[in-house]
C-alpha cells in the first residue's frame, strides 16, 4: 500500500517481490504444519519440492488469470491434488483422486444458483429504484437485508459443504479412506448465525465464529481404517522452522480443509 501511494511502478515492483516470495512462504508453511502435527507419536511430513510449489501457487494462478478466471476449478483442483499427493503420516503418502470435471461442475452450480440468480434479482430492484417512493425504496433495502443476503451466505454455505465433501471423500492415506458427510443446512446455519453475532458484538464474535465453523467442519471428518494403523512407520525427520506459518496465516490462505 505504502509503495502504491508513493507510485504505480513502486506499487507494481512491490507486487512482483510478494509474488516472487510467496509460492516459497507457502511450501514453508505447508512443511511446518505438517512436521508439527503427529498422531500416536508419528509425526505428518510435506515432501513436495519448492519447484513444484512455484509451478501451483504461482504459474497456475497467472495462468487462471489470462483466462478470465475459466480455468480456477482446474487450478483449485491441481492445488489441492498437490497438496494432498505430497503430504504423509509417517511413511506412508497421501492421495487423491478427484477429478478436475467434480470441481467445475460444483463451480458452475455456485455461479448459476449462487451468483446468476442473486444477480438478476439485484438488477430487477436496481431498476425500480429511480422510479419509486421512499417507502418502497426502504422496503427493497430491508428484501435485500433479508432475503438477497442471506441467500448468498446460503449458496456459499452449500457451496463449501459440496467442495469439502468432494475433497475429502477422495482422499486416501494408503489403504485408508477419509470421510466427510458436512451438511449444507447446518453450515448455512453457523454462516448466518456467525453473521449476526459478529454484526451485533460489533467484531468482537469473530474468534468465536472462526472457532466454531473449524469445529463443526472437523466434526464432519472421519476415517475408515482399512485394517491397522499399527504398521505405519515413522518417515524421515528433518527439522523444521517456522519460516512462512506466520506469512501464510496472514494471508488466510486455507491450506488444511
Amino acid at each position: 500500500n505504502v509503495a502504491l501511494q508513493a507510485s504505480p511502478v513502486a506499487g507494481l515492483c512491490m507486487l512482483a517481490v510478494l509474488m516472487a516470495v510467496m509460492p516459497w512462504l507457502i511450501w514453508k508453511s505447508h512443511q511446518f504444519a505438517l512436521f508439527n502435527s503427529s498422531y500416536r507419536g508419528i509425526r505428518f511430513g510435506f515432501d513436495g519440492s519448492v519447484k513444484g510449489a512455484y509451478f501451483h501457487y504461482l504459474a497456475l494462478p497467472l495462468l487462471c488469470v489470462l483466462t478470465l478466471g475459466l480455468l480456477y476449478p482446474f487450478v483449485h483442483q491441481r492445488i489441492k491434488r498437490f497438496q494432498h499427493t505430497q503430504a504423509r503420516y509417517g511413511s506412508v503418502p497421501f492421495s487423491f483422486d478427484a477429478t478436475v470435471g467434480a470441481f467445475y461442475r460444483r463451480y458452475l452450480l455456485l455461479l448459476g444458483v449462487g451468483v446468476a440468480l442473486p444477480a438478476a434479482v439485484m438488477a430487477v430492484l436496481a431498476g425500480m429504484v429511480p422510479q419509486s417512493n421512499p417507502l418502497t425504496r426502504g422496503l427493497i433495502v430491508l428484501f435485500i437485508v433479508l432475503v438477497v443476503y442471506p441467500y448468498l451466505l446460503s449458496a456459499m454455505a452449500v457451496f463449501v459443504a459440496l467442495l469439502q465433501n468432494l475433497v475429502w471423500n477422495h482422499t486416501q492415506l494408503g489403504g485408508h479412506r477419509f470421510h466427510s458427510a458436512m451438511r449444507a443446512r447446518r453450515i448455512a446455519f453457523l454462516f448466518l448465525t456467525n453473521m449476526l453475532a459478529i454484526v451485533f458484538t460489533l467484531g468482537l464474535y469473530i474468534p468465536f465464529a472462526t472457532v466454531r465453523l473449524l469445529k463443526y467442519r472437523l466434526a464432519c471428518m472421519s476415517l475408515a481404517v482399512n485394517g491397522s494403523l499399527d504398521d505405519i512407520a515413522a518417515g524421515q525427520r528433518a527439522e523444521i522452522g517456522a519460516v512462512g506459518d506466520g506469512a501464510a496465516d496472514l494471508g488466510g490462505f486455507d491450506l488444511g480443509l
